[in-house]
């Protein structure tokens, strides 16, 4: 976790209430490309029920899904930081690669 202190917007407003209209209002739009999603590998049995935890619907390109071990707040530390990013190097140097086979560095 950051430990920082909240932004002083949440201290003049109740921060549930806020989060909430946030939740409420939020309406995704659809992305033409592909997504890699990190998910942890310790949640509860509602969110099997679509792995991509929503993100499918609106991603034309399809989802990539890796799962990291712990829970939520685990992710951002190892060992499940070190699994994201080598997930992710696969990714980026796949990236990088195709460029250099087009010639546009």
């Amino acid at each position: 976790m950051a430990k920082k202190p909240l932004p002083q917007i949440f201290h003049a407003n109740d921060p549930t209430t806020v989060f909430l209209k946030a939740w409420r209002s939020y309406v995704p739009g659809r992305y033409a490309k592909s997504l890699v999603f990190f998910r942890s590998q310790d949640r509860g049995p509602e969110y099997d029920r679509d792995p991509s935890m929503g993100w499918g619907a609106c991603v034309m390109g399809g989802v990539q899904i890796h799962i990291v071990p712990g829970n939520h707040v685990d992710m951002m530390s190892m060992p499940s930081v070190r699994v994201i990013a080598e997930k992710l190097a696969t990714y980026l140097d796949n990236g990088l690669n195709r460029k250099e086979s087009v010639g546009t560095l």
